[in-house]
């Protein structure tokens, strides 16, 4: 009996780890910023721009890992920046219209990053062949509504 309440317990508590995880993944943008990023870009290979990406970061202070591919078009890189945990994931979406999609994310929740980190990445962004860049509230880019896109990430 008590093998069954210690194995509940623990199938209880992964589970609400589970769910506490990634709480924040549906959590909207805060007032005034902005963390997905569409841009184009004549680099074509995600791994290089992400390193490219990282370099200019770190140049600003940031702590980065290396560029890990997550799936096929879809790159990803964890930040550290003046306290902040993020976790940036750049895809490939050109049927989209955009050549790259970029998203920063708290890494711990999934939600919105910290946004101390949002103009260090706007002017490493700036740094590289990107052109077009366009920054967009994420759960208003996700329900197709391009009307908030904006040339900085916070107003």
């Amino acid at each position: 009996m008590t093998a069954l309440v210690i194995g509940g317990a623990v199938l209880f508590a992964l589970l609400a780890l589970g769910v506490w995880a990634r709480r924040g993944e549906l959590k909207p943008d805060p007032p005034g910023v902005r963390t997905l990023c569409t841009f184009s870009s004549e680099d074509d290979d995600g791994a290089r721009l992400l390193t490219g990406l990282a370099a200019e970061l770190r140049m600003r202070g940031a702590v980065t890992d290396e560029p890990t591919e997550d799936a096929e078009f879809v790159w990803a890189l964890g930040v550290k920046y003046e306290g902040g945990d993020d976790s940036l994931q750049l895809v490939a979406v050109e049927a989209e219209g955009y050549a790259w999609v970029l998203t920063a994310v708290d890494r711990a929740s999934g939600g919105p990053c910290s946004r101390v980190i949002l103009p260090a990445l706007a002017a490493a962004l700036s740094s590289l062949t990107a052109r077009d860049v366009s920054w967009h509230r994420r759960e208003l880019f996700t329900r197709g509504d391009l009307g908030s896109a904006r040339p900085d990430p916070l107003d």
